[in-house]
């Protein structure tokens, strides 16, 4: 098959239009501005329902950190544990508030997944060190990370991603942040990554519907739908290129 495609969607919609592409598995997550959150159970099993190729599921709690504890730490596990039990591999993780590897927490994720799929996300690329955080990841587990090698896009952290697909051969390298058609094929060939990660949203502003914020009603009157066109331009970028 070559090189895997997984795209980031938020709602049933962008998952049937994105599942009808071809591509191989979706990350199912909601609040794609914040760097994406844990979804409703119920849009997970919709989408489980409806669409016939793999689902993982981000389990993100809360936005703007990695660093976990008390009840947010409780409510992360009590999820891992309930989309695992559904049939979910889990997309998660997180850090120590030294920007290290929080293992207490990755062996409880660990142990709450029933023997499914873990991705670490890109908590890795918040790490003080993301190399070193692979390592530890894959000895504790890990079976798949998602990560920009560290970097504000995959493209700029392709070092970094080559560095990671060849210190761990045994598991899945997935590139993720600013995946377009114009540069995929540059990335994949550059890094060694037999995946690539990307969200495909349209923006559309609805003017005639009364907020739902006061204080910032433009953010309210927009909605999103799936960016087709950018989907099937990645696919076709990787086939042309003999790398799917």
């Amino acid at each position: 098959m070559g090189v895997r495609v997984e795209v980031c969607v938020t709602s049933i919609e962008e998952a049937l239009v994105a599942a009808s592409t071809g591509v191989d598995s979706l990350e199912l997550c909601t609040w794609l501005g914040s760097g994406g959150l844990t979804p409703s159970w119920g849009l997970f099993k919709a989408v489980q329902a409806h669409c016939a190729i793999p689902v993982r599921v981000l389990v993100r709690p809360v936005p703007g950190t990695f660093v976990y504890e008390g009840p947010t730490r409780e409510a992360l596990l009590l999820d891992v544990e309930r989309f695992a039990r559904d049939g979910a591999s889990v997309v998660t993780g997180g850090l120590r508030p030294d920007g290290t590897i929080d293992t207490a927490l990755m062996v409880g994720i660990r142990s709450s997944t029933n023997g499914f799929e873990l991705s670490l996300h890109r908590a890795i690329d918040h790490a003080r060190d993301p190399l070193t955080a692979a390592d530890q990841s894959v000895q504790l587990g890990v079976d798949r990370i998602l990560t920009s090698g560290g970097a504000p896009t995959a493209l700029e952290g392709v070092r970094t991603l080559r560095k990671l697909t060849t210190a761990h051969s045994s598991i899945v390298i997935a590139a993720a942040g600013g995946i377009r058609p114009d540069n995929v094929v540059e990335i994949v060939e550059r890094s060694g990554v037999g995946e690539v990660h990307f969200s495909a949203q349209r923006w559309i502003q609805q003017h005639d519907q009364v907020p739902l914020l006061s204080t910032d009603p433009a953010a309210t009157n927009a909605s999103v739908t799936a960016d087709l066109k950018r989907i099937e331009g990645v696919l076709n970028a990787l086939v042309n290129a003999g790398l799917r």
